[in-house]
């Protein structure tokens, strides 16, 4: 029997080339399972008469790409990205994802509000986070031997790097106003310049007082490398005052778990109150690299301090040191006239 019903849903039963094929039909509808049964049929006549390449579907791309990036530290927010894609993209063959329904999916994805406050629409830069790992999937695939052309896929053009950091008012005033365990996290960030899951999610392990160092793990860091923090006078201050309050976690919350999001209501709050605008969480890490250079920090040496992969990363904040630029400003001199002496002219003029 080529359909067979289990419970309310139809299975496909064929036999191909002596092989057994079986797989769900994923409908209790008899006519739409005969439908895929066709379809079934008829691919494997293709493949087997024209050459024709198997149908791949983009779920099972999905599910085998997830499976061998397991482990990978920025797995997570691919997973985002794959979550928003595959409802618009369920059932599809890979064959049929041409560059003209990846332009109707990106264009989709740039009329989503993603504030309703502001009525604020997705970035460009966010659109070209799906269009990349939607790239990195279907090349995958074409490696596979999944899919022969992998289609283009135009990358928007991204406003230049956000850098907001604080005045000194700003930061008196915030901090006045963040409750605990946020305000602790917050004059931590200002002193490491650590990343808000990492800050949030501090263990008493990753700490050593005695060195005073603390050290991110490096499935925890976006460069996959172990990244090593030396703790200042104001950091380990902090350290001393969150001691005791919980045996794991260095900024519980009062649920005995760690901050699940700093960015929430209380934090908001803060800076309705305090009145300082236009400032995400992330920006502290910003405040944080702004203040070591305007206080002359070289960028070489934020760039290992914040755990930066490339210098260009730090770039964005060399505006905030006019000396990084102007110390090397008197270097533009004529050269001394070198005195070139041919050895053998003279040896002949003797």
């Amino acid at each position: 029997m080529p359909l067979i019903k289990r419970g309310d849903v139809w299975w496909i039963d064929i036999r191909h080339q002596g092989r057994r094929i079986r797989r769900s039909a994923q409908t209790g509808n008899k006519k739409q399972a005969q439908k895929l049964h066709d379809r079934l049929k008829s691919e494997l006549w293709r493949e087997e008469n024209l050459d024709a390449m198997p149908a791949h579907l983009w779920e099972d791309a999905v599910k085998r790409f997830i499976s061998e990036e397991t482990g990978r530290a920025g797995l997570w927010h691919d997973a985002q990205m794959l979550d928003w894609l595959t409802p618009r993209l369920q059932g599809k063959d890979l064959a049929d994802i041409d560059s003209d329904l990846v332009a109707d999916l990106l264009a989709e994805r740039s009329q989503v509000v993603v504030n309703a406050k502001t009525g604020r629409k997705t970035s460009p830069s966010t659109i070209n986070r799906h269009s990349a790992i939607l790239g990195k999937l279907l090349r995958k695939a074409h490696k596979w031997g999944w899919l022969k052309v992998v289609p283009e896929i135009a990358k928007r053009r991204e406003p230049n790097g956000r850098v907001r950091f604080l005045s000194g008012e700003e930061h008196q005033a915030l901090l006045a106003e963040l409750p605990e365990p946020w305000k602790a996290c917050a004059r931590f960030t200002l002193a490491t310049g650590l990343r808000e899951v990492n800050c949030t999610h501090l263990e008493w392990v990753q700490v050593s007082v005695p060195m005073r160092q603390a050290w991110v793990h490096a499935d925890d860091v976006k460069t996959n490398k172990s990244l090593l923090v030396p703790l200042n006078d104001d950091a380990m201050g902090i350290l001393e005052e969150q001691r005791g309050k919980h045996p794991r976690w260095v900024f519980p919350a009062a649920d005995g778990e760690p901050i699940p999001k700093a960015s929430c209501s209380d934090w908001y709050a803060a800076l309705k109150r305090s009145k300082v605008e236009n400032f995400k969480w992330h920006d502290l890490r910003h405040t944080w690299a702004s203040w070591h250079v305007m206080a002359g920090t070289p960028l070489e040496v934020i760039q290992k301090l914040g755990g930066w992969a490339k210098l260009e990363m730090v770039m964005r904040y060399a505006h905030l040191a006019p000396s990084f630029i102007a110390g090397y400003a008197n270097n533009v001199k004529p050269p001394i006239t070198a005195v070139v002496t041919n050895w053998t002219q003279q040896k002949a003029k003797s």
